[in-house]
């Protein structure tokens, strides 16, 4: 469940013979003439079920297997197709949205440019007790964890947005911040 202004968006199961129950993305406004499919404004169906959302300037955007979607009032349109790694943790920091896609932290202004590489950091982790997947904000920064090849436990990575400013809390060697 996502709530945007007076808008929720959820997913729902659809059942569409001979195909099962595709999970699609749903809007309402809680009325049940305002109950409606999210659709693809160009293909006129409608899209999966988001995997995670954010809203950046009032504009709701996204993610799918596919990639980043933009929810326009006449539909959704995807923003950035990314068919190697599926976008996860889509999040809204800083005046962008930033994103998990394979093993790299991006950027991006929501308007279609392609996505910014902030940070190539191997693998997100997401295996263990605790879901490590995720971007968190925190005074200014914002936070998420790096499982690397070979090490047998996350590290907590912090980012202005910037390259530069993007790399682990502390120093694993060292023990140092």
């Amino acid at each position: 469940l996502f709530l945007a202004g007076d808008t929720l968006y959820f997913g729902a199961e659809v059942y569409a013979p001979p195909s099962g129950a595709p999970r699609q993305l749903w809007k309402t406004d809680g009325t049940e003439a305002g109950t409606v499919p999210v659709l693809d404004a160009a293909l006129r169906s409608p899209v999966p079920e988001a995997t995670s959302m954010a809203s950046l300037g009032g504009v709701v955007y996204f993610t799918t297997a596919a990639g980043v979607w933009r929810a326009d009032p006449d539909g959704a349109r995807l923003v950035h197709a990314l068919p190697s790694a599926p976008p996860r943790s889509l999040t809204a920091f800083d005046g962008a949205l930033f994103f998990k896609s394979g093993g790299g932290l991006y950027r991006s202004d929501g308007a279609g440019a392609p996505p910014a590489l902030v940070a190539d950091v191997g693998v997100f982790s997401t295996a263990g007790p605790q879901n490590y997947d995720g971007l968190k904000e925190s005074g200014g920064m914002l936070y998420f964890a790096v499982k690397p090849f070979g090490e047998f436990a996350p590290r907590l990575w912090r980012s202005d947005g910037t390259p530069e400013c993007t790399g682990p809390v502390t120093d694993a060697s060292t023990g140092e911040t």
